[in-house]
């Protein structure tokens, strides 16, 4: 007999067996060996997960920090709370003032249309799209060089890090509000012209939040160094048993 024999680590060993009650003692308890190690392994990966998951969110958390340092990086140092980030002098060099004022609007759920053809004569159809309750970076991918109103596919990728960070403040309540034209709304952010305040305020939230990933991720991995080490141990005492079943038995029949 093997481990092979017994059951392949992630399946469900009693699942596939109609009648235990007539195995042998030593079969029996190779299959609930294996049980446990497959319980065990399963234990291992969903922890594996998890971690993965949480990494995955501290580096959301990371991106959105950097793209917070860029939207800043037009602030002095003694700029006042309230300041709201100048759209003209912070992003003419990357963005048009049109580009700027299209992308505006469809922030404020102005709706866009959509191109969705061309006729034979070259004449392109539109429908109107709402964007009210679309994220911000759903809104921006709606948009485009043939869309109402345009934006050039340059521009969108340089867009999507502050729809990201909007959208991510926005999924987690990190404010409670505000008006537009004060630079605290989640439609500022993905605009670009947010208040200092409300960038600071951002800021420590994500921090706070990655940090704390941080922390838990090292107790996580810890337990999966437990995991992993009672996953081994059950592997090398079925691979035990086994051996010395099979040992037992060919004495058996060397024997006989």
């Amino acid at each position: 007999m093997s481990i092979g024999n017994v059951g392949g680590a992630g399946g469900v060993i009693f699942g596939n067996i109609q009648d235990v009650k007539n195995l042998p003692l030593q079969t029996l308890t190779a299959l609930v060996m294996a049980e446990v190690m497959q319980t065990r392994e399963a234990e291992q990966q969903q922890k594996v997960e998890e971690i993965a998951a949480q990494n995955a969110k501290a580096k959301q958390y990371n991106d959105a920090l950097g793209e917070i340092a860029e939207l800043s990086s037009w602030f002095s140092a003694d700029s006042k709370s309230t300041d709201k980030r100048e759209l003209v002098k912070g992003d003419h060099k990357t963005f048009t003032q049109k580009a700027m004022s299209d992308w505006a609007d469809v922030c404020k759920d102005q709706g866009i249309q959509v191109l969705q053809g061309t006729d034979e004569q070259g004449k392109k159809s539109y429908v109107i799209t709402p964007t009210k309750g679309l994220s911000f970076e759903q809104r921006l991918d709606l948009m485009g060089p043939d869309s109402k109103p345009p934006m050039s596919n340059e521009m969108k990728e340089a867009m999507r890090g502050r729809a990201k960070l909007a959208d991510l403040a926005k999924e987690y309540g990190m404010l409670t509000g505000g008006e537009y034209d004060s630079g605290q709304t989640y439609a500022n952010i993905a605009h670009g012209d947010p208040s200092k305040g409300t960038l600071e305020t951002l800021k420590t939230k994500l921090r706070t939040a990655a940090e704390a990933i941080s922390t838990n991720n090292q107790l996580e991995m810890i337990k999966l160094q437990q995991l992993i080490g009672a996953v081994d141990a059950a592997k090398t005492a079925l691979t035990q048993f086994v051996k010395t079943a099979g040992d037992a038995e060919k004495e058996i029949v060397q024997k006989f």
